[in-house]
């Protein structure tokens, strides 16, 4: 059976010799929900991996989306991602400067983290149906 999101953060958390509830600590989501996710009972919003991967920067987010590559994020990988939301950070100061709401150019930025772990789960599917075959 595929491991989950929930069951390859808590194999982060315990080789880097943390309890899960530090989770909790730092982001201030519920002890219940890291609970069910650790035991990959329910899948991770992305509002909350959003806030897992604020919370622990040098975890892989890909990893923890597909399983794929390292568990502790490189640089190179970092600096794709980066270049990737450049192109919206640009976006948004744009939006800033010409008045438009905080709140308008949040929503991009939400957006676009959306947008980067729609794009990882997507090519974890892709990959998944293409060894299928």
């Amino acid at each position: 059976m595929k491991e989950t999101e929930g069951e390859r953060i808590k194999t982060y958390l315990q080789s880097t010799g943390r309890q899960q509830m530090i989770i909790t600590e730092i982001t201030g989501i519920r002890k219940e929900n890291v609970s069910e996710w650790m035991l990959g009972k329910k899948p991770i919003p992305t509002k909350h991996l959003k806030s897992i991967c604020k919370a622990f920067p040098e975890l892989n987010m890909k990893w923890v989306l597909t399983g794929e590559g390292k568990m502790i994020e490189d640089t190179t990988e970092r600096n794709l991602d980066c270049a990737f939301t450049e192109h919206y950070r640009k976006e948004i100061m744009q939006r800033v400067n010409d008045k438009q709401s905080e709140i308008d150019a949040l929503k991009i930025a939400l957006g676009a983290q959306k947008e980067l772990l729609d794009k990882y789960r997507n090519e974890s599917g892709t990959k998944i149906l293409e060894n299928s075959h």
